[in-house]
């Protein structure tokens, strides 16, 4: 009886996320649903100025799809790197090759977008969530945008892949090739000056970001066989609660 009991209690405690389990997924405290996720970040950059610039910057993921917000508590930041200008046109239009962009889900809150070292997993109660590399399948460019500089303004497309070989506690779930040339994400940013430079704060890098940005990151998730086992096993869970209150009804009357 005890054992019959402790399975009613797990099935009301599963009854109760059904909602979400039903059509979203918790991983390391960041909620992102089954199928199309629309990311939303904020960060700062380096500048494109000239051939053989890097571009580098963080920031953090404001929020996963409008139905579906980073959990209470929890906080996704990101790190990027490696983009080495190759061609950059007298009007502006620049492309780059190679680059990565690491994500990290942390429990304790305190990205401030002028410290470097709150967004790139440093902080001892985070980890690597996710980990991207560029998608240089077509032309060899990894991103390709434009810089207004009479405006200040600019923007960044480029596609990227989950990184095989470090992939992160979410990565085989978004390794889906299911975007532009076979990728896994497609990115979408639009950048601006900032009013002012922010200096890197962590000790030894010498880096100076000069711009803002926001847009969009769109992807697919297919979960993983073992996350879709758990999800079928609280779906599962609440049907023989229901057949438990129902024979319990049968027998009372």
């Amino acid at each position: 009886m005890k054992s019959v009991k402790s399975l009613v209690v797990v099935a009301v405690a599963v009854a109760f996320t059904a909602p979400m389990a039903a059509n979203a997924i918790v991983i390391d405290g960041i909620g992102f649903k089954s199928g199309e996720n629309v990311f939303s970040p904020e960060l700062v950059a380096t500048s494109i100025t000239q051939e053989k610039d890097i571009v580098s910057g963080y920031g953090r993921i404001n929020t996963i799809n409008s139905m579906f917000p980073i959990l209470d508590g929890e906080e996704l930041t990101f790190e990027f790197g490696g983009f080495a200008v190759v061609n950059i046109a007298a009007d502006g239009a620049f492309s780059t090759t190679g680059g990565w962009v690491n994500f990290f889900a942390d429990s304790t809150p305190d990205y401030n977008r002028e410290m470097a070292s709150t967004a790139d997993g440093s902080d001892i109660d985070s980890n690597l969530w996710l980990s991207l590399v560029a998608n240089e399948q077509v032309d060899m460019s990894s991103l390709e945008g434009f810089v207004a500089s009479s405006l200040n303004q600019g923007s960044v497309v480029g596609q990227f892949d989950v990184n095989l070989l470090n992939p992160g506690s979410t990565g085989g779930i978004f390794d889906t090739d299911l975007e532009l040339h076979f990728s896994d994400f497609t990115v979408e940013l639009t950048t601006n000056v900032l009013s002012t430079n922010i200096m890197d704060d962590r000790s030894g890098v010498n880096t100076m970001y000069t711009r803002s940005g926001g847009g969009q990151l769109k992807t697919n998730a297919i979960p993983e066989p073992s996350t879709l086992a758990l999800m079928l096993i609280g779906l599962g869970m609440i049907g023989f609660t229901s057949s438990l209150r129902r024979k319990s009804k049968s027998t009372n009357k």
